[in-house]
């Protein structure tokens, strides 16, 4: 009876307070279904680009700096259409005709390659490292692995071997003497030019310092002055050396170049003539800490853009259009003919080429 009154009373004061006992109870509602786990293929590009841009360390315990053109090129491989459509898909659910129609959708079979090479490495870095937020737990085999780049077509191929043909043509043609045609053209080509077209120091003298090394041209453009000497005390009297650390060098290792005489004056006119233009025209000197140093771009003071490079040899040359061309022929008629860069110079005097001078003269 106690409980019934008690269950009575509770119930008047219900219906006091707007309650209809007439009305059957709502079913209560279902629990809402668990967020899916696991990363989207956009998280996965975002969180493996992020790792790039860091200070590495393999299993061999190599350091591995990060590299501005890595970056660019997993960034690239990443936004192409076919493979960014895969944006919203999980990695769980991620099947092996998804990555096979989107290499198939790039054109170029080289990019094919690198594009599934870096899409293979950003799996295996997820997959290696966090298998469990990845969604990845349940992955025994990395299949993408066994995912080849699609074959290249008929037509690639005969393009390929065009290619090859003239590239091999282009390195039997080249020899000294063009090379050093090729620097009358660039000297020829800056003395006419006048105010805002004026070629820049840092172009000028850089594409000297490309023709006697043969280097990559970004080694050109990020060479820093406290890292050129102007003693080499394990080289020749009157030699210099230049020297790049390991993480500006595309083989991660400290690099060293020895520099006759000719080749250290090019590398001070670089940086005697940018003094004299930035004084002369703002009035006073940027500190700057690259011997081909930028006069143009901003923010300063930063390297002369290698792409700068480049423009002289599109526009002053016939056979190689590219820096990399260039330099890849120049290595290729000193390995040919075993001369040193001492005696390149030495042959380029002879043909009456002299290293250009300071000041613009």
């Amino acid at each position: 009876m106690r409980a019934a009154r008690d269950k009575a009373a509770t119930l008047y004061g219900a219906i006091a307070n707007g309650y209809d006992p007439q009305m059957q109870p709502s079913a209560p509602a279902p629990d809402p279904s668990p967020a899916p786990k696991g990363w989207t293929w956009n998280e996965l590009a975002k969180r493996f680009q992020a790792t790039l841009k860091e200070i590495r360390v393999t299993k061999t315990g190599r350091i591995k700096h990060p590299r501005r053109g890595t970056q660019d090129d997993v960034r690239l491989a990443f936004a192409r259409p076919s493979i960014a459509a895969l944006g919203p898909t999980r990695l769980a659910d991620l099947k092996p005709i998804d990555l096979i129609v989107a290499n198939r959708a790039i054109e170029s079979h080289r990019m094919r390659c690198k594009a599934l090479a870096y899409v293979q490495s950003a799996l295996n870095w997820a997959l290696s490292q966090y298998p469990d937020e990845a969604g990845l737990l349940e992955i025994r085999h990395p299949w993408w692995m066994d995912i080849e780049p699609a074959a290249m077509s008929g037509e690639e191929a005969q393009a390929q071997q065009v290619r090859k043909q003239t590239l091999a043509q282009r390195k039997a043609e080249l020899g000294v003497d063009y090379l050093g045609e090729i620097l009358v053209r660039h000297e020829e080509y800056c003395a006419g030019r006048t105010t805002e077209e004026k070629v820049s120091p840092g172009v000028r003298f850089g594409f000297w310092w490309l023709m006697f090394t043969g280097n990559r041209r970004f080694s050109v453009t990020a060479l820093e002055r406290e890292r050129l000497m102007q003693v080499d005390e394990f080289g020749r009297d009157r030699w210099g050396r230049a020297a790049w650390p390991e993480w500006m060098i595309k083989g991660g290792a400290e690099f060293w170049l020895p520099l006759p005489e000719e080749v250290l004056q090019i590398a001070n006119g670089a940086i005697e003539d940018y003094s004299v233009l930035v004084r002369r025209t703002h009035g006073r000197v940027w500190p700057t800490r690259w011997v081909f140093a930028s006069t143009r771009r901003v923010p300063r003071p930063v390297t002369t853009s290698p792409s700068r490079c480049s423009r002289p040899c599109r526009r002053r040359t016939s056979r190689c259009t590219r820096t990399h061309s260039i330099s890849t022929c120049a290595q290729c008629a000193a390995k040919r003919s075993a001369w040193t860069v001492a005696i390149l110079t030495t042959f380029w005097r002879a043909c009456r080429i002299t290293v250009p001078t300071s000041h613009g003269q």
